[in-house]
């Protein structure tokens, strides 16, 4: 029976590792497959005692397809051995031809990439957060490298853009030197202890950055590479202040509600209960649920009830009052403190100074650049 299909491939017959070389269909066994050739499927297999082998891609990797093609070798476990690149449309023959037979030979060396991974071998994608108290293992791929040494090191970057900067030198976390095995590999795990905060923060006022970001750098004799950067929280940093132009509040009248009684098929008399009296002489305060009413006093309702009347009318005093002290609790943190000072913990009144009432913001050098003042809890309604 007359073959059918691809009868030759044409390209290098050999490829260096690391190196990415094309090749492409070049004969056909029948002229009615020409049309069939850009549907082309290609295998890779590696010669081995017993025959060839196929090389699998990494699961997910889409087939190739098409009348040329393009292949890397970056597996260290292949250098020296012989290589089978097969085109085929119906059955591969696992032969050459129609295949080519390729030697694999030491290519440059190079750090080919570096990666992170959590502490359960879960893999850090760029810009993801990791704490403080938690570790980052980095795994080092290489080629042409086998069983040289190389230095690896925690950084923590203060510097714009991707990749080492030499000012980051003085942020150093941490180094050591590895040599990497048989197959150009190797890894380490560097832990995030809290006390490396102070790093992060030496040339601030450890409330610049919401973020402390890090990276790992790889350096060898024959190059290096940086992986990418992973975001920390900060536990020193102080959120900024909000300014608030509205609050809408709606509040909805409080219910109790009961179970029904079970029907028994029983008729049940009812009793009412009478009327309970009014309280003479009760406080007018007790009429208005403000929401955080319970944390002050009922003059301060009052006061801030009478302010809404004059300001908005009858009509809107609850509903702008509950505006109100929603806004006095943000402002106060909750303590509805006069001399309540936003973004800083309460103090003895008598121990405030001057200083306290501006947020300060510094350079990395500890220059003041600017300063603006903090917002004093109710100062504007006393």
């Amino acid at each position: 029976m007359a073959k059918r299909g691809i009868a030759q491939v044409t390209g290098p017959k050999s490829i260096k590792l690391g190196e990415a070389v094309r090749y492409r269909v070049s004969k056909i066994y029948r002229k009615e497959d020409d049309e069939k050739v850009p549907q082309a499927r290609w295998k890779l297999y590696v010669k081995e005692d017993n025959g060839f082998r196929e090389l699998r891609p990494v699961a997910g990797t889409p087939p190739k397809v098409g009348s040329e093609t393009t292949i890397t070798i970056t597996n260290q476990q292949l250098l020296g051995k012989e290589l089978l690149l097969e085109a085929y449309l119906y059955a591969p023959e696992i032969s050459s031809p129609p295949g080519i037979l390729i030697k694999v030979e030491e290519g440059a060396k190079k750090i080919e990439r570096v990666d992170l991974f959590r502490a359960d071998d879960t893999p850090i994608g760029r810009g993801e957060t990791v704490k403080y108290g938690q570790s980052i293992t980095a795994k080092v791929i290489t080629l042409n490298m086998p069983y040289e040494e190389v230095q690896i090191t925690l950084y923590e970057d203060d510097e714009s853009g991707a990749g080492h900067h030499a000012n980051n030198e003085k942020n150093k976390i941490a180094s050591v030197t590895k040599r990497l095995d048989k197959d150009g590999f190797t890894m380490h795990t560097f832990n995030l202890p809290i006390d490396i905060n102070r790093i992060a923060n030496a040339y601030m006022d450890g409330t610049e950055d919401r973020y402390h970001e890090y990276y790992i750098h790889v350096k060898s004799a024959q190059g290096a590479r940086t992986s990418d950067n992973i975001n920390v929280p900060n536990p020193d940093y102080i959120f900024p202040e909000q300014e608030i132009e509205a609050v809408e509040i709606t509040v909805k009248a409080k219910g109790i509600g009961t179970d029904p009684m079970p029907d028994t098929g029983k008729s049940a008399s009812i009793v009412n209960n009478p009327p309970e009296k009014e309280e003479k002489n009760s406080c007018v305060c007790k009429q208005y649920d403000l929401v955080w009413g319970n944390k002050v006093s009922c003059e301060f309702r009052k006061k801030v009830v009478e302010i809404c009347t004059e300001l908005w009318g009858e009509n809107r005093k609850i509903e702008m009052a509950n505006g109100l002290v929603a806004v006095m609790n943000v402002e106060t943190a909750g303590s509805f403190k006069v001399h309540q000072i936003m973004g800083k913990p309460l103090k003895n009144v008598n121990s405030i100074t001057k200083d306290d009432f501006w947020f300060y913001r510094k350079d990395k050098l500890g220059k003041i650049v600017s300063k603006k003042s903090r917002a004093v809890g109710l100062i504007q309604f006393t």
